[in-house]
């Protein structure tokens, strides 16, 4: 998949000859922002969701510029790395998350921007080579915010660009589930990443489990 970029991903046009359902898929470390973004998109965040809002697999339905998202969310535990791959069959895009802001009391390797390289971006290639993934960078927020340096880290957003590019990512945003930024920018670009998607006249390969 070659990078296209938020700006050129955003200027496409809507292909009206294209199905109007597209499922979505969120994959992602766990405590990434997958299921704030999900639930921002749908307009149903609420900050009493962050102390007991565990998910394992959910669905959330949104409408968009004329298409019909499926959301569907999933967990980033490894325990459920047998059990992800089931929510791929004809997945239209992958929303690959992480938070900008990492503790440095992780382990680099267990990092959620790692883990997206080392094993997301690995996972959605293995079963649906030609879907679309778009990186996010998530809890932008806090990139302003007093963040306490010698305990946690901010990646810096040209990081997340370079980042898309070199693995062959559609585009990076960032956005904040809690300040709402970055929202409807992410709706946007679902639909127009639709046209990045394999269908049956592409010749593309489409999602397979082994």
């Amino acid at each position: 998949m070659k990078y296209v970029g938020i700006d050129s991903l955003l200027e496409q046009t809507i292909d009206e000859t294209l199905p109007n359902y597209m499922k979505v898929v969120t994959i992602g470390a766990h405590r990434a922002g997958k299921t704030a973004l999900i639930l921002t998109l749908n307009n149903k965040w609420t900050h009493a969701f962050e102390s007991f809002y565990t998910v394992y697999i959910d669905q959330e339905y949104l409408e968009q510029e004329g298409k019909q998202l499926v959301l569907w969310d999933t967990a980033g535990e490894k325990d459920y790395e047998r059990l992800r791959p089931l929510c791929y069959p004809i997945t239209t895009v992958f929303l690959l998350c992480f938070s900008i802001c990492v503790s440095r009391n992780v382990a680099p390797d267990e990092s959620g921007i790692a883990q997206a390289v080392a094993t997301f971006i690995p996972e959605a290639r293995k079963y649906c080579p030609d879907v679309p993934i778009i990186l996010i960078g998530t809890k932008s927020d806090l990139r302003n915010s007093n963040v306490d340096e010698s305990t946690e880290h901010v990646i810096p957003s040209s990081f997340g660009e370079f980042l898309a590019r070199e693995t062959g990512c559609l585009a990076y945003m960032e956005v904040s589930a809690k300040g709402k930024v970055g929202i409807e920018k992410v709706r946007r670009a679902i639909v127009r990443a639709q046209k990045f998607a394999p269908s049956q006249k592409s010749g593309k390969k489409k999602c397979h489990l082994q």
